[in-house]
């Protein structure tokens, strides 16, 4: 329900050409009441509005003076006939309202679908139960159970076994797919983009209809159309972005693949990077720890003692040589001498 209890409505009747430009005078250009108005007996609030001359709404002075130069009459004593009926209102509550009930009227829109929506839908629910029913018992039973039969063995005729066909030649399995081994990978640039580069002639000398390259977040694979067939992939890879993913083919030259690494792609190359850094970092530390220690070891290290040989004197092992050869000699001089007696 409309409730225009707050509206302050506010009706005056205007005879005098007087009153007329009073009200007049003391509107602004919204039509608003500028001052408070004592009209007749009727008290004019300031901030009123003006919203209608006799049923129909007014909204500026051009309006208004055009709908009474053309329906009502000034006399020669100052008067019109008809009297000018206006209404004044807060025009803000009457916002209001018209809110209050446009909403009023768009639930109550609402409830009446949901209502006629629920009415439809129960009376198609109410149909197809009805039809379902009818169609069970039109079916009959629809149990799986196999209904029992009598089972009777088959006769076995000798000559019937199946028996291989003879072949002379051994099955063979044909490989129906080749493997693409020529290709290689760049390492990932300031973008995050991985380069496959795929420079098998086979693949190179391919029409780009026969090619196909799909991604995945860890992999990649690569088909072409061909006799037989060429496949490279699934290849495992960083994890990259399928839908950014791309590739180019140049006819007689190569296949080129661009991976987008994912957010944790980059990631896990930046620490792949570092780690690399940090071994060549600990490896160059202990190589050159290792040449300062030996060349430490080889300032500290004695020279080696001199040999002095003297021409005059032997070493005691040579010297017990030359003995033993001197000695033999005599012993053979000395049995020569006695054989000779």
């Amino acid at each position: 329900m409309f409730d225009a209890s707050n509206l302050g409505v506010v009706c005056v009747k205007i005879r005098k050409v007087s009153e007329l430009k009073l009200i007049i005078d003391n509107l602004n250009d919204d039509l608003v009441l500028k001052t408070d108005l004592l009209i007749g007996e009727k008290l004019l609030d300031e901030g009123k509005q003006m919203g209608l001359i006799g049923k129909e709404v007014v909204e500026s002075l051009v309006q208004l003076e055009a709908h009474i130069k053309e329906h009502h009459v000034l006399n020669g004593q100052g008067r019109y006939d008809p009297a000018i009926d206006l209404s004044f209102l807060n025009m803000s509550n009457m916002k209001d309202s018209c809110k209050q009930l446009k909403e009023q009227m768009r639930k109550q829109d609402e409830e009446k679908r949901r209502k006629e929506q629920e009415d439809l839908q129960a009376q198609m629910d109410e149909e197809d139960l009805r039809e379902n029913q009818q169609l069970l018992q039109e079916a009959g039973d629809l149990s799986y159970k196999v209904p029992t039969r009598d089972w009777v063995a088959p006769n076995i005729q000798e000559e019937f076994h199946p028996k291989p066909l003879p072949s002379d030649e051994p099955l063979k399995i044909n490989k129906t797919e080749r493997r693409i081994t020529r290709y290689m990978t760049a390492e990932p640039d300031d973008k995050g983009i991985v380069k496959v580069y795929i420079d098998d002639p086979d693949v190179a000398n391919a029409s780009k209809e026969n090619i196909s390259v799909s991604f995945s977040m860890r992999t990649y694979t690569v088909r072409v159309k061909s006799s037989p067939p060429l496949l490279l992939g699934p290849v495992e890879c960083d994890v990259i972005d399928p839908d950014r993913s791309t590739w180019r083919f140049s006819p007689g030259k190569r296949l080129t693949l661009s991976l987008m690494l994912s957010e944790a792609g980059k990631i896990n190359q930046q620490n792949k990077k570092r780690w690399d850094e940090l071994q060549a970092k600990m490896k160059a530390e202990k190589e050159e720890k290792g040449s300062s220690g030996s060349t430490a070891a080889a300032k500290v290290e004695p020279k080696p003692a001199e040999h002095r040989s003297s021409s005059n004197s032997l070493p005691d092992r040579y010297r017990a040589y030359v003995i033993a050869f001197i000695l033999a000699l005599f012993s053979i001089g000395y049995g020569l001498l006695l054989a000779s007696r």
